[in-house]
């Protein structure tokens, strides 16, 4: 086990938010086993980037690049990154991020885990919020 260092545990933390996603239950999106698996698939990640590259990835609570004022600069919500760097948003949605310059030549970095899906996956509607439709109402 001590071989394959992270990998139980990012196999878990991936699945266990495809479960979520799958049946509209969200949660887990900012625990210690998300940050671990988040700087392990960064780091594949910039492995597979161009020499040249010049980007930066930005959630609310993270944010990484690959030097000072990177020239394509991609700003998510929530841990929408995350997802990002396990291949679990299609080429489309990675794209709509783009808040600066061109994503098109890192697209094939993104697919860390296998291939980019096609169309978005389906996940429940309200992925984005801050606080679950189940949570009491603040205040």
């Amino acid at each position: 086990m001590r071989h394959h260092a992270p990998r139980p545990l990012n196999d878990a933390v991936i699945h266990e938010q495809d479960l979520r996603g799958a049946l509209g239950t969200p949660g887990a999106e900012d625990t210690p086993g998300l940050a671990a698996l988040r700087a392990t698939l960064t780091e594949r990640f910039a492995g597979r980037l161009p020499e040249d590259a010049s980007l930066g990835l930005h959630g609310e609570a993270w944010s990484w690049t690959t030097g000072p004022e990177p020239r394509t600069v991609v700003r998510a919500p929530g841990f929408e990154p995350a997802r990002g760097l396990i291949s679990r948003r299609s080429a489309a949605r990675l794209t709509s991020w783009t808040e600066r310059g061109d994503l098109a030549p890192y697209l094939d970095a993104f697919a860390v885990l296998g291939a980019l899906p096609e169309h978005d996956l389906r996940e429940w509607a309200g992925r984005v919020r801050t606080r679950p439709s189940w949570a009491a109402p603040a205040g």
